[in-house]
């Protein structure tokens, strides 16, 4: 059997609180074939430790037969910088993994520094490449889709510093039957849904809170947790009736499975806010998304969070098809009349095998490479430069909505941007007047609404 470390490497200083979970499902996978397994996830890593020389020490300290990297968009280069360290410190096999890899196999096995793709879950092959690496040398490997229920628990022990682990990312089903147009789920993970069984996620999760006595938050990572809300009522009242001493967060809840229970059940759980996907404001380009939702459900379950006293948090996507600087306005206005808490104003990034690129290729948009490339961000006057332009939305304009949603919503720290950074890029834009009432607000804590 082989010794084998797996990185997790993050964008640059990009602060994380939460321990790879995928890494963590490898490591038991790994464990159950008789592997012995070293993680180090840059998450909640501090400081120095985000460097290669601490990396480094640990490598040689574990002199692994195999090295594995998850690869995200957003740190492209960070994750190939340190496979080439790594292959050329121990001379050993680099596989490479996660939601990039797996979008773009053929792009990955090129790279020198990556002997192995794994394409999908990897939970089944890896342990088969780690038994003999140079099996699969330049091979692209196909995980497949593993039956969840069959799958052991997932392993957080061999996690470097994992004493340091504060929020635990929990599974409890994976895959998504929907077919909105910008999800990579079909390709990463795949529509069919797979759920576990609710005895093996509350052993874990009981396993967790003795392992993490001081657990602040227990996060919920479906790719879409309410695809049966009954169950997933079910799974609330579990965590109920155990008391637990954490908040809970859960992505991914489909509005059109809000209801008044649902939001009770969530409430008494421990979350503190409860977020919706809203997307976009205008019905034609929300329309084309494909989310088999209404724009009403959107409202509809807002209405039901913050009546109920929950702090409610939206997402947004700006520049998706059919979408321009007119259009967006209509996201702008429906952010308002909704008036959450916190606004997630992303870009639209088109990934490769999804229905937004096939219509961007055919209607005439520009896609250039999206390697460490980040379309969601935190509340900022700024964003990347947008990995698509369209003749009627070009980047400079995209780059102009991102910049007025986040001011006429009021969503950046003033302290971050500071004024002369605001309104140069207003006077810029020609938003000024839209900037001096922002910041009014904000001086006087009024609210946009």
């Amino acid at each position: 059997m082989s010794k084998v470390f797996l990185i997790v490497p993050t964008r640059g200083n990009t602060p994380f609180a939460t321990p790879h979970l995928g890494s963590a499902m490898m490591t038991a996978s790994l464990k159950q074939a008789g592997h012995e397994v070293k993680v180090y996830d840059y998450a909640y890593l501090r400081g120095d430790e985000r460097s290669w020389p601490a990396l480094r020490t640990e490598l040689e300290a574990f002199r692994p037969q195999l090295v594995g990297v998850s690869v995200y968009t957003s740190s492209v280069s960070a994750a190939l910088n340190i496979a080439r360290q790594a292959r050329e410190l121990l001379h050993v096999p680099v596989v490479a993994g996660g939601p990039h890899t797996t979008l773009n196999p053929d792009r990955m096995i090129a790279q020198d520094c990556i002997d192995t793709v794994v394409v999908g879950d990897g939970e089944i092959v890896l342990p088969q490449i780690a038994a003999d690496p140079a099996k699969y040398a330049k091979q692209i490997v196909a995980g497949g889709q593993v039956e969840v229920k069959a799958l052991p628990m997932a392993d957080f022990s061999s996690f470097y510093r994992h004493d340091r682990i504060r929020s635990y990312p929990l599974m409890t089903s994976r895959g998504c039957p929907f077919h909105c147009s910008f999800c990579t789920v079909h390709t990463v993970t795949s529509r069919k849904w797979r759920p576990r069984e609710m005895d093996s996620v509350f052993a874990e999760l009981d396993a967790a809170v003795a392992q993490f006595p001081k657990l602040l938050t227990i996060e919920v990572h479906d790719d879409c947790p309410t695809t049966d809300v009954k169950r997933f009522k079910q799974f609330l009242r579990g965590i109920i009736d155990r008391r637990l001493n954490a908040a809970l967060s859960v992505a991914n809840i489909r509005a059109d499975t809000v209801d008044e229970e649902l939001v009770d059940l969530l409430i008494q759980a421990g979350s503190r806010s409860i977020c919706i996907a809203a997307e976009h404001g205008n019905p034609q380009v929300f329309e084309f998304i494909g989310k088999s939702e209404k724009l009403e459900d959107i409202e509809r379950a807002a209405r039901i969070i913050k009546r109920k006293g929950a702090k409610l948090r939206l997402c947004f996507v700006i520049g998706l098809p059919k979408d321009n600087l007119t259009r967006i306005r209509d996201s702008i206005r429906l952010a308002r009349k909704l008036n959450p808490s916190l606004i997630y104003w992303n870009m639209a990034h088109p990934f490769r095998h999804t229905r937004i690129r096939e219509w961007y290729e055919t209607n005439g948009g520009t896609i250039r490479d999206d390697d460490d490339h980040s379309s969601y961000v935190e509340p900022s006057l700024t964003c990347d430069e947008p990995i698509v332009s369209t003749p009627d939305f070009t980047a400079e304009q995209r780059k102009r909505a991102k910049f007025l949603c986040v001011v006429e919503t009021d969503q950046y720290r003033l302290r971050d941007d500071g004024l002369r950074k605001l309104f140069s890029i207003a006077w810029n834009y020609g938003y000024t007047w839209a900037a001096v009432r922002s910041v009014a607000r904000k001086v006087l804590g009024l609210s946009y609404h």
